[in-house]
């Protein structure tokens, strides 16, 4: 858990500085770059986890075409 921000008062002003702590390198950024550099931290974890989905999917494509053109090592039951 993050330690209380300095002064109370400012809701907004609180909230700004907790989301500076969140994304890397924002600590001291004003609050139109903060947010633009928030989007932007968004946006690259939003394709990063896309491509660790389609990373995962193509895998599991992958496997799916190995089993099913090898022959069976396990008998079923």
């Amino acid at each position: 858990m993050l330690p209380p921000p300095p002064g109370k008062g400012n809701r907004v002003k609180d909230r700004l500085w907790l989301l500076g702590r969140q994304v890397p390198v924002c600590r001291k950024l004003s609050a139109p770059s903060l947010l633009d550099e928030t989007m932007d931290y968004v946006v690259a974890l939003k394709m990063l986890h896309e491509t660790a989905h389609l990373d995962y999917l193509k895998a599991l494509s992958t496997l799916t075409n190995i089993y099913s053109q090898s022959p069976l090592i396990f008998s079923r039951r």
